[in-house]
């Protein structure tokens, strides 16, 4: 091979694996990217969370399920108006699972559980700290029990919907037990109270305090609408959400 040719062959080797770092490689040290269905899109930098582009390419993204935090793949990834597709043999095709999708060399998710909550004494105790009161009807609660503060032992997420005789959600409550005490996440009143739930729990940075992804959506409105809370100072506290209640 003659000398020029080397020359170039090697300019364009260099040249495609700038374009990689910095296309690929890259973002993933710099931001933390996370993909939601309803094309919500979380960044994640040295300034804090922000919504992301929702016309930017999205390319080499890690899919997990967002339940069990099973890694599924990764793809490059497009949305439309038929919902998510990922980029299967040069061929994007659409994507019907739940989608959390992220770009990020520290990301983890986790496994969790939803169990039925019985002990009467526990919800009255967190509506009380909620300044909530059951009306006539039903009142049904669930719970997860995972570490979420890395120390050893599992803190409790609690869920707390209220129904009135007519079958009309009145409220409803998300607490936690942490550090021997309830603290209540947030909590939602009035006539269009919309089901609310953890949609994932994960860790974005590593740090091993462990971040809650919750998802709510209204009977009388298409989408959903979803929010990002963070361990901060034994207390989780919204980082960023695409609107709805909060």
């Amino acid at each position: 091979m003659k000398k020029p040719v080397i020359i170039i062959v090697s300019i364009m080797a260099i040249y495609i694996f700038v374009m990689l770092f910095i296309f690929t490689i890259l973002p993933g040290i710099m931001y933390t990217t996370i993909v939601l269905e309803d094309n919500v899109r979380w960044r994640y930098s040295k300034d804090g969370w922000k919504n992301y582009d929702p016309k930017a390419e999205l390319n080499g993204y890690k899919i997990y399920n967002p339940n069990n935090g099973d890694y599924v793949g990764k793809y490059d990834i497009q949305y439309t108006n038929k919902g998510w597709f990922v980029k299967v043999n040069r061929e994007f095709k659409l994507y019907d699972k739940s989608m959390l999708a992220v770009k990020s060399n520290k990301f983890k998710v986790y496994n969790f559980e939803i169990e039925t909550l019985t002990d009467n004494t526990i919800i009255t105790s967190i509506l009380n700290k909620a300044s909530l009161k059951a009306t006539d009807g039903a009142t049904v609660g669930n719970q997860i029990q995972i570490d979420l503060d890395n120390d050893g032992s599992s803190e409790i997420i609690y869920g707390i919907t209220n129904m009135d005789e007519m079958g009309n959600v009145r409220f409803y409550v998300m607490a936690i037990y942490i550090d021997g005490g309830y603290k209540i996440i947030k909590k939602v009143t009035g006539d269009n109270v919309p089901s609310i739930y953890v949609y994932s729990i994960v860790d974005f940075d590593r740090d091993s305090n462990l971040e809650l992804i919750v998802k709510e959506s209204y009977f009388s409105m298409s989408g959903c609408d979803y929010s990002l809370y963070s361990l901060v100072d034994g207390e989780y506290k919204l980082m960023i959400s695409t609107g709805g209640s909060l």
